[in-house]
């Protein structure tokens, strides 16, 4: 059982280097999981240099440039190196069942002969995070006389790992009539969130091996993911099942605390005095029933009369949703009068990620609590939400919620697999942003290629009167993430340019659509079914022909036309989409002409 390997990973100090690029033509591993193998191509020694902070390989001839003990030391590296390939590859080092060969090559000279020397600093580095029972395998130790780039030591080897059962066709979901959807929208829940690491997937099954004092978990989970997010002292932070349970679990903390007869009373308020969340009268109200299950009041005025409601004795939080309202005043100003009225201030900032500061800034800025989705950016379970508070705050919103037996928020139960799959989210989340900030952001190194592929394909295809362009959107836009380069393709607005069928299709549903200035999330396209769209005007007509073919696309219309996120996309995915767009085009705007971009 490997089980503990990841822990002692942890315990044993050992810092990985990002999973090395391949420099030829080849995969670094090949898995076959209904074999149960896992085949890894050659590793060399990486290490990090203290000018850049980039790794960059090690070099040097043993025997002539290097000593057998800094030989030793490469192979170490070069097994760092493979663990990251590893954890990368199967998510978790707990799937490795034994390692079963080994093929360690030395660059040396012809008359060096201290191979097995130095291959075993390979050999103990995996032994010492894999365990004897597992890390040993066999072993071939020889001598080379140059190797790639001049690197000291390569090892290639051969791993049993866990294996994956085979589904048959009829066991998939796409098989019964649920197919891949191509999201070009934003993180949505009705889109299924986001596609979970495969860090996640890893935790997630370690854990579901064992059982465990759920409360405990609760805790230590809290106050790693408070560790991580750079919570302010005294702060920790609670897993619930995606951020609406968050709001709920917050509010219960705000009106029953931690008072076992107001907690067991719960939806009943009748008894309690404090009941009232004090809201944004321009904030977010379609969350309403998350707070309102619990029992309270919503009381909502304008941010500027925060200070004179709070002041009533009725009033149990203050509660306002980041980035809504464009006029509010900082976090920081609110937090401020929260604390002159003497009650806790919540933020949902459910979505907005990134920027990761996001995840300690708001708590840095006086918020008691702030909520995040753990299903969307972070890229943990759909199932996943955090909320990051005042201990105090955080401990009256467990004894709200399960594994608590007589509480409001009981049915919001949370699953050891979510807690530690959402804990694996946040430290990826956190460490892969940092590290894309240093080195130009997400926008370049994932976002831009989708843009550029758009662009690429349909310049000069679209009809006369289409214009495809890059924007960047509001700050306070639903759509999420927002902060990077969007591609915006307008449209002409004069029905008399369009094909007579697409004509006859708006004709019969612009009676079914009463609210044709909406833009974004717009009444055609219900957040909660996005692929629902009612073709009631241009922009729309062409969002419907996306959604009801194969595979259906997903996309936000506007005023004018439709925009895409390239943030859920990958490059294929940006040529399939630009590709099917040119085709419906041609369907509603039929011309023989193409316009430049």
């Amino acid at each position: 059982d490997n089980i503990m390997a990841d822990q002692r990973l942890k315990d044993l100090g050992l810092h990985l280097p990002p999973p090395p690029e391949p420099k030829g033509v080849y995969v670094p591993s090949v898995t076959m999981s209904e074999l149960g193998l896992l085949i890894v191509s050659g590793h060399g020694p990486l290490a990090k240099d203290t000018k850049t902070g980039k790794y960059e390989y090690i070099v040097g001839k043993v025997g002539v440039e290097m000593s057998k003990e800094e030989g030793r030391e490469a192979a170490k590296a070069t097994a760092l190196a493979m663990l990251s390939t590893l954890i990368s590859t199967l998510g978790s080092l707990s799937r490795i069942k034994r390692m079963v060969k080994s093929l360690c090559m030395v660059n040396s000279t012809t008359n060096f002969t201290e191979h097995i020397f130095v291959a075993n600093g390979f050999a103990d580095t995996m032994e010492a995070v894999l365990g004897s029972a597992i890390g040993i395998g066999s072993r071939s130790a020889v001598g080379v006389g140059s190797l790639p780039m001049n690197i000291p030591f390569e090892v290639e080897a051969m791993f049993h790992i866990e294996a994956t059962p085979v589904l048959d066709e009829s066991s998939l979901l796409f098989a019964q009539g649920v197919p891949r959807v191509i999201n070009t929208m934003a993180n949505m829940t009705s889109l299924s969130g986001s596609l979970m690491r495969p860090e996640v997937f890893g935790a997630m099954q370690e854990i579901s091996r064992k059982f465990v004092d759920i409360n405990k978990l609760y805790e230590t989970a809290g106050d790693r993911i408070a560790q991580v997010c750079r919570a302010p002292e005294g702060y920790t932070a609670h897993v619930v099942c995606g951020a609406a349970s968050g709001l709920a679990y917050s509010v219960a903390a705000s009106i029953a605390g931690i008072n076992p007869k107001y907690i067991r009373s719960l939806p009943d308020t009748s008894r309690i005095k404090r009941k009232v969340v004090l809201l944004d009268v321009d904030g977010d109200g379609r969350w309403d029933q998350s707070m309102l299950l619990t029992g309270c009041t919503l009381r909502r005025c304008k941010l500027s009369e925060f200070k004179r409601e709070g002041k009533k004795p009725d009033v149990a939080c203050m509660l306002i949703f980041d980035g809504y309202n464009e006029n509010a005043p900082p976090v920081k100003e609110i937090a401020q009068v929260a604390r002159s009225c003497g009650v806790p201030l919540i933020v949902d900032a459910a979505s907005r990620l990134p920027p990761v500061s996001n995840l300690w800034a708001i708590a840095h800025d006086g918020a008691d609590c702030v909520i995040f989705s753990a299903g969307k950016a972070i890229r943990g379970p759909q199932t996943g939400g955090i909320m990051i508070g005042k201990r105090d705050f955080i401990k009256a919103a467990r004894m709200n919620g399960s594994p608590n037996e007589a509480t409001v928020c009981r049915p919001m139960k949370t699953s050891k697999e979510t807690v530690v799959g959402v804990v694996a989210a946040v430290e990826c989340f956190v460490a892969e942003q940092l590290s894309l900030e240093r080195i130009g952001g997400y926008q370049e190194h994932h976002t831009k290629p989708v843009v550029d592929a758009i662009i690429r394909v349909m310049h000069g295809k679209t009809p006369n009167g289409v214009r495809v362009s890059t924007c960047d959107i509001g700050p306070n836009s639903d759509v999420q993430p927002r902060h990077h380069t969007h591609v915006l393709v307008d449209l002409p607005t004069k029905l008399e340019k369009l094909s007579k069928q697409a004509k006859a299709i708006i004709k019969e549903h612009s009676s079914k659509h009463t609210n044709a200035n909406k833009d974004l999330y717009g009444e055609s396209l219900d957040h909660g079914s996005p692929l629902s769209v009612v073709p009631s005007n241009i922009p729309r007509l062409l969002a419907y022909k996306l959604a009801k073919g194969s595979p259906a696309i997903a996309v936000n219309t506007t005023a004018t036309g439709i925009l895409l996120n390239p943030y859920t996309m990958s490059v294929d995915d940006g040529i399939l989409v630009a590709n099917r767009i040119l085709e419906a085009l041609e369907e509603v705007l039929p011309s023989k002409h193409a316009s430049k971009l």
